[in-house]
């Protein structure tokens, strides 16, 4: 089975739509997730974020003991703040480039 039908096997048992999963991802579109459906790409950090959705774990377990070794939770998700920084960045580019307009524009409205 592919990892896209056991996220949507994991979803209807759970009784979560995937409009919600979308919003978990931070996917804009519910075409995204057709996107990830479609090429089975999901990284690390999706199948994370689908367990916690689900209040499920994601985790390793040991075939023998069937015990988990490893366990995951939104604490090993990578932080955001690289694409917040780069976001906060552009709005001051913008505001800066908007402003040297109206400076640049100013002595011409006043001749």
């Amino acid at each position: 089975m592919s990892k896209t039908n056991k996220i949507k096997s994991l979803l209807a048992l759970k009784g979560v739509k995937s409009v919600e999963y979308t919003r978990t991802l931070g996917l804009s579109r519910p075409q995204a997730l057709n996107t990830k459906y479609s090429r089975d790409a999901f990284s690390g950090d999706d199948l994370i974020r689908l367990a916690d959705l689900t209040g499920t774990r994601l985790a390793f377990i040991d075939p023998t003991t069937r015990e988990p070794l490893v366990t995951f939770d939104q604490n090993d998700v990578k932080k955001e703040k690289t694409a917040s920084r780069s976001m906060d960045r552009t709005a001051r580019r913008v505001e800066r480039d908007d402003r040297m307009e109206k400076i640049e524009a100013e002595p011409a409205s006043a001749a």
